[in-house]
């Protein structure tokens, strides 16, 4: 067999057709979490909390109106 030949499984094939990545959507509940301990606590610990990476946490403080590594100012 050449190695520019391309091999199919149809069985592969459709799979990929249906597949659809798993994506994590932000409760209210661990939106007030980071709001509460984002920038007080280790990330780490939001890390196993959340079942999230570092990336992703300090990417959804930004869309909630934080600054990286900031925490949230205290709600009147």
């Amino acid at each position: 067999m050449r190695s520019d030949e391309t091999i199919l499984i149809p069985e592969l094939e459709e799979a990929m057709e249906r597949y659809q990545p798993h994506k994590l959507t932000w409760s209210d509940k661990d939106n007030a979490i980071l709001k509460r301990y984002y920038g007080r606590v280790p990330i780490s610990s939001l890390e196993s909390t959340l079942h999230r990476n570092s990336k992703t946490i300090h990417d959804q403080v930004v869309k909630l109106g934080g600054k990286k590594g900031e925490p949230f100012e205290a709600e009147p």
